[in-house]
């Protein structure tokens, strides 16, 4: 059992505090250094990856990577760190009682529940932490289908894979980097720690079919909007425990946040495959465990979280609603305004077979009630920073998400009448009010332009605000399903 101790002491999680204590915790000198430079080298990693081709292209120019003298010599510098760091962290660990404790008690909540609800008494790295819910595979679930359209060359296959595994995916999720969650982790702790002491929430770590560890955080709601859960996607830097959460809940409602793969405590990386399937964890949870009913469920995603909520919303076409906030419709376009033009074809294929975000997409699988939210001083969701500010905001991703979404529900009736959409998309408040108007004698052309009026007032709604800014609570409000007068 010691010999157990010891190893767990050596690879263990990093203890961060208790929740039923008001004061935080405080590490011995030892296991503060350790810890501290484990971060530190953690973050490095992070920033090394995410800035890579800089990197790279730096130390070749300095002939840095063709003498191996100088490699040798970071190597040995960067394995001298790693060691002191576990050392001290192991010694740390030893002469710290605290911990020794803690991890006893983590030791035992794989097999005993008692030692399990004991666990729930502290805060610390979810990584390969017993889990309060185990997800099952489901083969019945839709994804989006491979588009065949993308590249099959095969060095350009490589050179995606490499781009997207290397600094792709940490530019599409800085989130999920270790070096931002090194620069939030102190305040996504005190958060999360408010949260559990004076709102009542429970944490709860799911293993998702894939096998990572998904952090969430659920809390009741009063009143007569208790009965419906909100399950809250955060954005490619939000995390439950700062995130569109407190937009939902001055309202009444059950939420139930979650943080994708690799942002904060969840683990993994947050690839559409991994990400779907923690957002399936999620569902698992909030049915087979809290208790709610498909239709007593509202789907809410805030930016990049539109896509594992249109997918839920996909593969649970019955629930009550879904709600998407600053979400574009393709990361595609967005990738090739942002990416250089003579790697059009590497990005295509890196988007494609990699990091297929079609949003759009995904909500053509669904009919039921949604709501668009539309940010009026939008400044990551446009393909046109140098125009003026009715240019920029015309070439907002949300606008192409809402004519996608009345081209597949509505096709016949917008037919050559999308560009009435786009003025729609540039009037003003007043402007549509005055545009509701229609004469006794009005053409049939005109009464369609009025039903795509009526649809896109249905659908979206601007809030004017950058892409950032904390939704006001005003503008949650539940879609309903459309009047049989605007179809």
């Amino acid at each position: 059992a010691f010999q157990y101790l010891e190893m767990d002491s050596f690879l263990g999680p990093r203890l961060y505090g208790r929740f039923d204590r008001a004061h935080d915790r405080a590490e011995n000198g030892i296991l503060w250094a350790g810890e501290g430079i484990m971060s530190f080298l953690r973050g490095l990693h992070g920033f090394a990856r995410l800035f890579s081709p800089l990197i790279i292209g730096y130390a070749y120019s300095r002939g840095f990577l063709t003498t191996p003298s100088s490699l040798y010599g970071v190597a040995k510098l960067i394995a001298l760190a790693i060691t002191s760091a576990y050392l001290a962290r192991f010694i740390g660990r030893m002469l710290d009682n605290e911990y020794m404790h803690f991890i006893q008690v983590w030791r035992r909540a794989f097999s005993d529940p008692e030692a399990r609800n004991e666990l729930k008494r502290f805060d610390y790295a979810l990584a390969g932490a017993p889990a309060d819910f185990v997800a099952q595979p489901n083969d019945k679930l839709w994804f989006l289908p491979a588009d065949p359209t993308a590249s099959r060359n095969p060095l350009t296959r490589i050179a995606a894979y490499a781009a997207v595994h290397s600094f792709g995916i940490r530019m599409l999720y800085p989130g999920a980097t270790g070096l931002l969650n090194l620069l939030l982790g102190g305040s996504l702790r005190q958060a999360r720690k408010l949260a559990i002491q004076s709102k009542s929430a429970k944490r709860a770590v799911l293993q998702s079919a894939r096998g990572d560890s998904v952090d969430t955080l659920f809390k009741r709601g009063s009143g007569s909007h208790a009965s419906t859960l909100v399950i809250c996607s955060e954005g490619n830097a939000g995390y439950y425990e700062i995130g569109i959460m407190g937009t939902v809940e001055t309202l009444g409602y059950s939420i139930l946040g979650w943080n994708q793969p690799g942002f904060g405590e969840s683990t993994g990386a947050p690839f559409p495959e991994q990400t779907l399937s923690s957002a399936d964890a999620v569902w698992q949870y909030a049915t087979e465990v809290l208790g709610y009913k498909e239709e007593e469920i509202v789907v809410f995603g805030w930016s990049i979280g539109g896509f594992p909520s249109t997918w839920l919303a996909a593969n649970h076409p019955k629930i009550k609603g879904l709600v998407l906030d600053a979400t574009f419709d393709d990361l595609l376009p967005l990738a090739e305004f942002r990416m250089p033009a003579f790697a059009s074809s590497i990005v295509k294929v890196a988007v494609r077979d990699f990091l297929n975000l079609d949003i759009a997409g995904q909500l053509s699988k669904y009919a039921g009630p949604v709501r668009l939210i539309r940010r009026l001083q939008e400044e990551i969701l446009i393909t046109d920073e140098s125009g003026t500010e009715e240019e920029k905001r015309s070439s907002n991703r949300a606008n192409a998400l809402l004519k996608r979404l009345l081209q597949q529900r509505h096709g016949e009736l917008v037919e050559g009448l999308l560009p009435h959409v786009d003025t729609w998309l540039s009037m003003s408040g007043t402007q549509r009010l005055m545009a509701r108007g229609l004469t006794a004698n009005a053409s049939e052309e005109a009464m369609r332009v009025a039903r795509v009026y009526k649809l896109c007032e249905h659908y979206l709604v601007d809030f004017d605000a950058t892409h950032v800014t904390p939704l006001s609570s005003d503008y949650f409000n539940l879609p309903q399903p459309i009047p049989a007068y605007h179809m």
